[in-house]
């Protein structure tokens, strides 16, 4: 696929060159995430007292042991997402010609880092509770197919910021030649 760069006049006339269509759910689905994990971090820190006064809370949050230990292996990949977020919405009110590539690569890092922590807290589970070779059938197998899912929906991203003319009249302002 070739590309040109677009003129003046197409930068203000074109409708591929706003932050319009598909490009604008993203950005809004990419706000209420942000919103949404701020809110759960701030939920998690109003409980954090409570916690700690009432149950050994840092204790296992520290040693990474109990209830407190597996909260903590989840809440990488939210934070994670959060800073994806939170970076792509700047990047993409700056109209930052990396916003594409940059998120994309966030995307694919998130879902690796998400893998991980999920098949580390099944088997933190496993490791607790004597379910034998059923339980890891019964819990790996739904995570790894829905990770085959998210792996999925972020090709489709990785696929629609790099080919599409929407983000590339956006963020890199150019269009396809011909």
């Amino acid at each position: 696929m070739t590309w040109r760069p677009m003129t003046a006049e197409e930068l203000v006339s074109r409708p591929e060159a706003r932050l319009e269509g598909s490009l604008l759910l993203i950005v809004l689905c990419a706000a209420a995430l942000g919103v949404v994990a701020i809110l759960l971090l701030l939920a998690a820190l109003l409980t954090l007292p409570a916690a700690l006064l009432f149950g050994g809370f840092a204790g296992s949050l520290l040693t990474g042991r109990g209830p407190a230990g597996l909260a903590a292996l989840y809440a990488i990949p939210t934070l994670y997402l959060l800073i994806w977020a939170l970076a792509f919405l700047i990047m993409t009110f700056m109209r930052s010609p990396l916003a594409p590539g940059l998120a994309s690569w966030g995307l694919i890092g998130w879902a690796g880092v998400r893998l991980v922590v999920s098949v580390a807290g099944q088997f933190w589970i496993a490791s607790q509770y004597s379910g034998g070779a059923e339980f890891m059938l019964q819990s790996l197998v739904p995570m790894l197919l829905a990770f085959i899912g998210e792996a999925m929906l972020v090709v489709g991203f990785w696929i629609y910021m790099r080919d599409s003319p929407r983000p590339n009249a956006y963020f890199r302002r150019r269009l396809r030649a011909g």
